[in-house]
């Protein structure tokens, strides 16, 4: 519910979007995750931050990620 509201609140932030697609990569949302960080990207979010992030490693290995 909280990250929720704060995705409300933020949705153009490319950097606001990146730490909560990282967060619900570490609660076990990946499907959200995955929104979350193409929108981060799209909002241009730098790719070597997603790409180089230890913690989004299972995301990045995920088919559906895709952010080009």
């Amino acid at each position: 519910a909280l990250l929720n509201k704060l995705m409300q609140q933020n949705l153009a932030s490319p950097l606001i979007n990146y730490h909560m697609g990282l967060a619900y990569e570490l609660i076990g949302e990946r499907k959200n995750a995955l929104e979350t960080i193409k929108l981060a990207y799209d909002l241009g979010h730098p790719i070597f931050l997603i790409e180089s992030e230890p913690d989004l490693e299972m995301l990045r290995q995920d088919k559906s990620y895709n952010l080009r």
